[in-house]
């Protein structure tokens, strides 16, 4: 007889049995036989039951788990389910976030919407963003819906675990103690099942993937499918939201908040292992990006997870268990919580980091600054605004290393003529020129310039560009 089957989160299942289907030489073998596809299996929402299915009319409801059934294999299998119904709503959120961060029409002609005004261009924009946002806030509300349905139903299990624990101390007050141990290694057994289903969990709420045995309890991570490019974008959402100008309370900077030694060391390697020539790169969004990337890279061939990467990534170490506290400039760090971020964050596929937003001042100063009117930017979304900021950024650091190469052999400065100059001088006017740019940034086009900062016991002092 033909057998029907339905496809579910990327898999395929068998009607009525809800068969996993292996591999699609198995699935031809139904085609042929006569089955066919047919729609899926809705999933009841009720709470305590969310086990019960609709399709087959079998239900498989908790309560038949309480009879001394396997409750860790109950409690994987609403874990499983969560995972399961929350891959649609992210695959969902990542097409209308990247639909949210399109600078172009969604349909039609490129063409003819690159040849319309700014104002209308904005327009189109505006609309596209405020669809996009409606779409993303309905999936973030189901989402938090399905979220406490689960917890709801976990909860429920490890009561039945709570229940079962009390009436074993209970029968061991009257035991003796022969039956007493025998009580009591049961008990601790009971407890030791619990704690696994809520270590599970909480895994699986931080969106950490791993593979749990529900019979020994061993949980193993499993970073198999994820990418250099997923790493980057997780870290770069969590430090900054894709800020490229931001600045932290320690003197990190940029969209990946580095650390200006940071900044020059692994900049000096990547254009080492690149270029063939150690040199510090002036920060700018596409050095920012490349110089990310090839880090990240490099810690993933040396063996380091994406949990262990960003902990490396805030701490500069691997281990991340128990690291909080407050560092030497007084902010507060807490390491594991940075990992739980960055983890939720990769597996989400969706931003969970910071959101950038600018003042009406930012606004009002990118706006003289480019030449803008209210009416140019009457439409802009947030994301205009950012791509505008890091646009002006970018030009300005370009233009401060342009004007850097003139004045290594004469300036003016306050109307009068300076031949060359001394790098302490330089230094003096980039920072008068260049108000917008860190500290970090300046001392970057200084050395991308040639010139040298070495550490003396009087303070910092900048060497001229040796004249080869």
């Amino acid at each position: 007889m033909a057998t029907d089957f339905y496809k579910a989160g990327g898999s395929y299942y068998e009607a009525g049995s809800n068969k996993k289907i292996l591999n699609p030489n198995e699935l031809r073998q139904y085609a042929v036989a006569g089955g066919k596809e047919i729609a899926a299996p809705a999933i009841a929402r009720s709470g305590a039951d969310i086990l019960t299915t609709t399709a087959s009319g079998n239900t498989t409801g908790l309560d038949q788990w309480k009879s001394g059934a396997n409750l860790v294999e109950a409690a994987r299998s609403i874990i499983q389910m969560k995972q399961g119904y929350n891959k649609d709503i992210q695959t969902a959120k990542q097409v209308w976030t990247e639909k949210a961060r399109s600078t172009g029409p969604w349909e039609g002609d490129q063409t003819i919407f690159s040849g319309m005004s700014p104002q209308n261009q904005a327009a189109i924009r505006a609309k596209q963003y405020a669809t996009a946002e409606a779409h993303l806030s309905g999936l973030s509300d189901e989402e938090k819906y399905r979220a406490t349905r689960t917890e709801d139903t976990l909860k429920y299990v490890s009561d039945i675990y709570d229940e079962k624990i009390k009436q074993l101390e209970f029968e061991q007050k009257k035991a003796d103690d022969t039956t007493k141990n025998a009580l009591d290694a049961r008990r601790i057994a009971m407890e030791e099942q619990r704690n696994r289903i809520l270590s599970a969990k909480d895994l699986a709420d931080a969106g950490l993937p791993y593979q749990f045995d529900p019979v020994t309890g061993d949980i193993k991570y499993d970073w198999s499918g994820v990418t250099t490019q997923q790493i980057v974008d997780s870290i770069k959402n969590v430090e900054s939201g894709g800020d490229y100008n931001a600045k932290g309370k320690s003197g990190e900077f940029g969209a990946y908040q580095f650390m200006p030694r940071t900044w020059d060391a692994w900049s000096g390697e990547f254009t080492q292992a690149t270029k063939g020539q150690a040199q510090t790169l002036v920060p700018t969004p596409a050095n920012q990006d490349a110089v990310a990337t090839w880090k990240i890279e490099q810690l993933q061939k040396q063996g380091y997870t994406p949990d262990q990467i960003a902990s490396i990534w805030n701490s500069g170490s691997p281990d991340y268990a128990g690291k909080t506290g407050t560092n030497s400039q007084g902010v507060k760090y807490d390491v594991p919580g940075y990992v739980k971020k960055v983890t939720a964050n990769l597996m989400s596929g969706s931003p969970t980091g910071k959101v950038v937003k600018l003042t009406q001042a930012e606004k009002a100063n990118l706006m003289q600054e480019s030449g803008l009117s209210n009416a140019d930017v009457k439409s802009y979304t947030p994301d205009d605004w950012i791509n505008l900021k890091n646009t002006i950024h970018e030009a300005t650091l370009e233009h401060a290393a342009t004007a850097l190469d003139s004045w290594k052999k004469q300036i003016t400065v306050r109307g009068s003529v300076v031949d060359n100059p001394s790098p302490d001088l330089v230094r003096s006017q980039l920072t008068l020129n260049y108000p917008t740019l860190s500290s970090s940034e300046l001392d970057a086009v200084m050395q991308q310039a040639g010139y040298t900062l070495s550490q003396g016991l009087l303070g910092s002092k900048w060497s001229a560009p040796s004249s080869s």
